[in-house]
């Protein structure tokens, strides 16, 4: 997808889940590490390679299997392959406790199978959004990510919620500034951001449970990211329950957030009102050798003081008061004897890093057993498996970077002959629903 904006690849809008629906969740997507060659997905699907690829494993203090796969290491069977059909089977009788409705109490040391394939289905779409988005700047479809990104991860000035265009009734819930104006930001001379991210977000969401609530079926809102998107995704949650968009005339949909390698994102009144009197459920996945789960809020957070410390602080206005939201699945990169010592710290937030964490991950102190995810997707946009597993650094691409050769023999970037729709018609009918004009949000 081709777009100019300032919220050009940091949020896509898919549609929410429906637990007897195999329908995708919202997902959100933070800009790539520096230097990371990602390229689009490849336009067909391969055929497995009947010829597999073994590479012998050094002796070492820790002992890793060798990699072994097909040769087509970004394919579907490939990314998932650590997911077992009993998994899925389970999940349709128990989606709510998956989801959160307990608050996963129970389900994380040791980890629930079924909650670890669920993680990393919504991980494999987060992730599905950096592989599809186009960075070759050669191609006439190059996608466009500003500078506004970057900026918002360095700023750490809190503002308040309502203040930012999304209703709040408590003037005391603050956000970090910069990840509030990257979700709520949009370009009338776009065709594609003429509405935010906040607003298609929110539209889409109000359409979808107001189908399948009128069917009569059960659903949930789950949001996922990465990163920034992590942080943009916390926020969408907020707003979904706030605004009533997971609610029909029947029915409301309980919200919920799979988050990834996410930063804080507001103050104690920001997680008061989010977990307490909104009830969005929210699990971080994180490493705890990586650094952006640890600001903002470097000095004032809910790991450094008491509560009542951090409150006192945050009423005399000193502001960089922050708060992990939700419950933490702490992970780490050392427990796996696939991965190399390095001091690249964008390997540590890596989100297919953390997929494979996921995959080997028993409980705290268990050890690391993987159940079958290919440890080479790692190295998709990373130099972070260990060498002796002879898997290339950044390897993933499209075949022969989307270059075909045409009947006259000349190599050539094809047309894409499908039109990249705009936005949706009924955007603007939805958010009206929700008591938002989005010509003056």
């Amino acid at each position: 997808m081709a777009a100019a904006s300032v919220i050009s690849s940091s949020c896509r809008s898919l549609p929410i889940i429906s637990h007897r629906r195999s329908a995708p969740p919202i997902s959100f997507q933070q800009q790539p590490p520096t230097g990371a060659a990602l390229k689009e997905l490849q336009r067909r699907r391969r055929h497995p390679s009947s010829r597999h690829v073994v590479a012998s494993v050094a002796t070492t203090d820790r002992w890793a299997p060798p990699v072994t796969g097909d040769t087509d290491r970004g394919s579907q069977h490939a990314e998932t392959s650590g997911r077992r059909s009993d998994d899925d089977q389970q999940l349709a009788a128990r989606w709510r406790e998956i989801h959160g409705s307990n608050n996963w109490e129970g389900l994380l040391d040791p980890i629930d199978d079924v909650l670890r394939a669920e993680l990393i289905r919504y991980g494999e779409l987060a992730q599905a959004t950096y592989d599809s988005f186009d960075y070759d700047r050669f191609s006439p479809y190059c996608g466009t990510i500003t500078r506004l990104e970057w900026l918002a991860d360095l700023t750490t000035n809190q503002r308040r919620l309502s203040d930012m265009g999304i209703p709040c009734p408590d003037p005391r819930v603050k956000v970090e500034m910069g990840f509030a104006e990257l979700y709520t930001g949009k370009d009338a001379e776009c065709r594609f951001c003429r509405y935010s991210a906040r607003e298609q977000a929110l539209a889409e969401v109000r359409k979808l449970v107001e189908l399948y609530h009128s069917k009569g079926e059960e659903v949930s809102v789950t949001v996922t990211g990465h990163s920034l998107g992590s942080a943009l995704a916390m926020l969408n949650a907020f707003d979904i329950a706030e605004t009533g968009a997971n609610a029909s005339a029947s029915k409301k949909a309980p919200v919920s957030v799979f988050s990834f390698a996410g930063p804080r994102v507001g103050n104690l009144d920001f997680k008061r009102r989010f977990e307490t009197e909104l009830g969005v459920r929210a699990l971080r996945v994180v490493n705890v050798h990586d650094t952006v789960p640890k600001v903002p809020g470097v000095v004032f957070n809910e790991a450094a003081f008491p509560e009542a410390v951090l409150r006192a602080v945050d009423g005399l206005g000193v502001g960089g008061v922050y708060a992990h939201l939700g419950v933490p699945l702490a992970l780490d990169h050392e427990a796996s004897p696939f991965l190399k010592r390095t001091m690249d710290i964008s390997c540590y937030h890596n989100l297919e890093a953390h997929l494979h964490l996921l995959d080997g991950f028993r409980g705290a102190g268990e050890g690391f057993e993987p159940r079958g995810r290919d440890p080479a997707l790692v190295n998709k946009s990373a130099d972070f498996l260990r060498d002796d597993h002879m898997v290339p650094p950044v390897w993933y691409q499209a075949e022969n970077k989307g270059m075909v050769r045409t009947e006259d023999g000349r190599w050539v970037l094809p047309p894409r002959h499908r039109d990249i729709d705009q936005h949706p018609e009924d955007t603007e009918h939805h958010l009206k629903q929700l008591g938002l004009n989005a010509a003056s949000t």
